[in-house]
């Protein structure tokens, strides 16, 4: 069973916005998907998230979370369930992550929020069905997770190596040959007459000092 109490796509609020919400009766679900960069402060720890992010927040947790440093846009709907997908599935509850296909997602929203205003026939079974397949999606988002990280941090690994180069001199290497050793890929190898260091040793010898925590 799927109850809609109510659903939003493309909703956009002003600069600064932050919405918090402590009530302990709340015994709906809520599901949201960030448009732009967002704040979620789960159990006093926040998170930073870019755009294109989601969370679901099972029934009596507080609520709070916002726009980071800009406005804020996001679908979302709030709802009654008792599904094993949703209740006990793979999707975390409380914990914000990114999104692989935001755009199939952000559809969704919008023929849930269709669906729900309009009294279908099978209005019932449509709505499970098109949660059964957004839950699916935000799974596969799960393991993008992860592959996305790792392309961040090369990316802010090499923005600090811009500014502090010395590195290279360690591997007795020239800047411009480290930067695009750096890139080759996870099996790249550099050979020279006095080093052999393949791609993952570098990373390693290199990321605790030029990536933040």
């Amino acid at each position: 069973m799927i109850d809609i109490i109510y659903v939003q796509y493309n909703t956009t609020h002003e600069n600064n916005f932050v919405y918090y919400e402590d009530d302990q009766t709340r015994d709906w679900w809520l599901l949201l998907m960030a448009h732009t960069p967002a704040f979620f402060i789960i159990e006093d720890k926040k998170y930073i998230m870019p755009p294109k992010s989601a969370i679901l927040y099972p029934p009596y947790v507080p609520l709070h979370y916002g726009g980071h440093e800009s406005y804020f846009k996001n679908d979302w709907v709030r709802f009654y369930t008792d599904e094993k997908f949703i209740c006990d599935g793979k999707v975390p509850t409380c914990i914000p992550f990114e999104i692989k296909e935001f755009s199939f997602i952000h559809h969704l929203f919008k023929q849930l929020a269709s669906e729900n205003f309009y009294k279908n026939k099978y209005k019932t079974k449509t709505i499970l069905t098109l949660f059964e397949l957004m839950f699916s999606k935000l799974e596969e988002s799960l393991s993008f997770r992860s592959e996305n990280t790792q392309i961040k941090n090369l990316l802010s690994l090499r923005l600090n190596i811009k500014n502090d180069l010395s590195i290279a001199a360690y591997f007795s290497i020239s800047t411009t040959i480290f930067l695009h050793l750096l890139f080759l890929g996870r099996k790249a190898i550099f050979h020279s007459d006095t080093l052999s260091v393949s791609l993952p040793g570098l990373h390693k010898h290199i990321l605790k000092k030029y990536l933040p925590c």
